[in-house]
């Protein structure tokens, strides 16, 4: 044990004046150390309390965007019932406006062509007419005919 004792001292001693001479250095190291990490402990809260704040402004914002998506679409659905309702509106008018359009346009062509029949059937009728005076009318019943203009012609003059 004798033999242990010489450097258990030696040791002892080592340790003793390494803490006697480390003691303010050592100190003052633990304390600058302690102090850089308070102050990093705060920076890091600050920093946690910053990032809380915006994970709720974020939060917030989700939130209400959430709800304007939905009157966005409330809105986008109220619009597009509204256009088709007018379109719609537009289509009957339009449709309206085609049928008393055609409508007109059919009288018309139905005056024309009953205009057109009359016409016709009025040529044919002279043609007839005089188809029958030609055969049945005779040289005397001519020459009455002009007597007779040549009469209403000179009272008219």
């Amino acid at each position: 044990m004798h033999e242990l004792a010489a450097p258990f001292f030696n040791f002892g001693l080592l340790v003793a004046v390494l803490a006697y001479l480390l003691r303010t250095p050592m100190g003052a190291m633990i304390k600058d150390r302690s102090a850089r990490l308070r102050s990093e402990i705060g920076e890091v809260a600050e920093k946690l309390r910053g990032a809380r704040q915006e994970f709720e402004e974020y939060s917030a914002k989700l939130r209400a965007i959430g709800v304007e998506l939905e009157a966005i679409r409330r809105q986008a659905a109220t619009d597009a019932e509204t256009s088709a309702q007018r379109i719609a509106a537009d289509a009957k008018r339009a449709a309206q406006a085609i049928v008393a359009d055609a409508a007109e346009r059919s009288a018309g062509a139905t005056r024309d062509f009953q205009n057109q029949l009359r016409v016709r059937l009025g040529e044919k009728v002279v043609r007839r007419v005089e188809e029958v005076l030609v055969q049945r009318i005779t040289g005397a019943d001519r020459a009455r005919i002009r007597q007779e203009f040549s009469r209403e012609m000179e009272a008219k003059v």
